[in-house]
């Protein structure tokens, strides 16, 4: 097994936004980048690998009937199952520990409850419902969360519940994006489709919804003081008018051709400009 296949099997490309809200939320808690934060990110990182890996574990099978995951290593038989399980109890203690010996030990169980979370609420339930994305974005929402409490911060606090409300909106909306590209797949492994329930129509509005509730959550940000500073704030507006100008006429209009695809990166890119604003704000 190489290093390349451990990052897929804890899919990295995952764990490391997951991180990266972390941070946000101490970022915001604390007013600094330091040591600390370096060290917060290797924590939330190994524990945001161990709930991936075990998902992979747990969906090995249907990975291997979507040609989208067929490559990961377990159905394409890189990596054994008990070598994935080993590796993914490993990723769960180091990122743990991490958290509990650097940190409040809020922090720690916030950690912890965000895997099982993933991997006995969401993983199991998307065999279940088509709307398992909704409580599925809770672990969106708790990272920044970690973060807060690794940084000192307590709960509750009006700051701190409006980041990962914002977090929360925006995971939804992520997942139904995906869901509208790889339907078609998903369908063949047998998850509950929502296009079973509503028309091509409702579900491209009703994920453009979602996408409004996130960018006026956004906002809250500026007016509720996780945002201190008035230039942040134009830039933040700027953001929001942006991206709903980009993704309106993709997810509303019937007679325009969609790139979900683009619009899948267009709302990642503005979740990450809303946390580089953050950044900025604070540490400036």
């Amino acid at each position: 097994m190489n290093f390349n296949t451990l990052l897929q099997l804890g899919k990295a490309n995952i764990a490391l936004p997951v991180s990266l809200s972390a941070m946000t939320g101490y970022v915001i808690g604390s007013r600094q980048a330091d040591l600390p934060l370096i060290v917060l990110f290797a924590g939330v990182f190994l524990l945001a690998c161990a709930a991936m890996a075990f998902n992979q574990v747990q969906e090995r099978k249907s990975d291997a009937l979507m040609s989208r995951t067929a490559g990961r290593p377990l159905p394409s038989g890189r990596i054994s199952l008990a070598l994935a399980i080993c590796i993914a109890v490993l990723f769960l203690i180091s990122g743990t520990a991490v958290l509990w010996v650097f940190f409040p030990i809020g922090s720690m169980l916030t950690g912890l409850v965000t895997v099982a979370w993933y991997n006995l609420v969401y993983t199991p339930l998307k065999r279940v419902t088509a709307f398992a994305a909704v409580p599925g974005a809770v672990t969106g929402a708790l990272p920044p969360v970690i973060g807060w409490l690794a940084a000192g911060g307590g709960l509750p606090d009006h700051r701190i519940i409006l980041l990962a409300v914002f977090f929360f909106f925006g995971q939804i909306p992520h997942f139904w994006l995906l869901l509208m590209m790889y339907g078609e797949e998903y369908r063949k492994a047998g998850y509950p489709d929502l296009g079973n329930i509503f028309t091509e129509k409702q579900l491209r509005r009703l994920t453009f919804t979602w996408i409004c509730w996130s960018a006026a959550v956004s906002l809250f940000l500026a007016f509720f003081g996780v945002m201190h500073q008035i230039w942040a704030a134009f830039l933040l507006l700027a953001g929001v008018i942006l991206i709903l100008l980009l993704l309106s006429p993709m997810l509303i209009s019937m007679h325009q051709k969609i790139n979900l695809k683009k619009a899948f990166i267009y709302l990642n890119v503005f979740y990450l400009y809303v946390m580089s604003l953050l950044w900025l704000d604070s540490l400036l």
